[in-house]
């Protein structure tokens, strides 16, 4: 079974929601259990796995509506300004 948790959106200032999502997911890794995050905002200028990485999410577990449509993987950003 996995269990989903659908948020509208992430950002650095990340809100009690997130948190809530943070501290249940780590309750049901505890478990083993496996779990996704949905993401429902386009992100246009920010690399949501930053932002996911950053309150504590695994690239793995997250679903960005926008990413599932179209087959882009979660991943860092590999690409510098250099």
């Amino acid at each position: 079974m996995t269990v989903y948790n659908i948020n509208l959106g992430i950002g650095w200032a990340s809100s009690g929601v997130e948190y809530a999502q943070l501290y249940r997911a780590q309750l049901l890794r505890k478990c083993e259990q496996t779990i996704k995050f949905v993401f429902l905002d386009f992100i246009k200028n920010e690399n949501i796995q930053t932002l996911t990485e950053n309150i504590g999410f695994k690239d793995d577990e997250i679903i960005w509506l926008y990413q599932y449509f179209t087959d882009i993987k979660i991943a860092p950003t590999s690409v510098t300004i250099e």
